[in-house]
């Protein structure tokens, strides 16, 4: 894993969305990312608030998380399809989105 860049990604679902949003990142955000190459290594829902959701993802360094982001978030089903239904689940405004480094090799 070394120079690897691993994403810890939690996301506050809409009032009563967790587990909509849980199911919808499993059945269909996950196999979209993996599809494009992204590893992901968890999909977690946070016991101490009801609300949060997380997942982990990574990457083999920044300069292929640039590329995977834009295979992703310029992908037409995204924007169209996908994307709408994650905003109407979860605030992004409260997303918080980590970039760390492996300290293990």
């Amino acid at each position: 894993m070394n120079g690897a860049v691993v994403e810890i990604r939690r996301y506050i679902a809409h009032p009563g969305k967790r587990a909509e949003l849980a199911k919808y990142m499993d059945r269909v955000v996950i196999p979209f990312v993996q599809a494009r190459g992204v590893e992901v290594t968890a999909s977690l829902l946070d016991q101490t608030d009801e609300n949060a959701y997380i997942w982990i993802r990574s990457f083999q360094d920044e300069s292929d998380r640039e590329r995977k982001y834009e295979a992703i978030y310029q992908n037409p089903e995204w924007v169209e399809t996908i994307a709408p239904v994650v905003s109407g689940l979860m605030d992004f405004d409260r997303a918080v989105i980590t970039i760390a480094s492996p300290t293990i090799e």
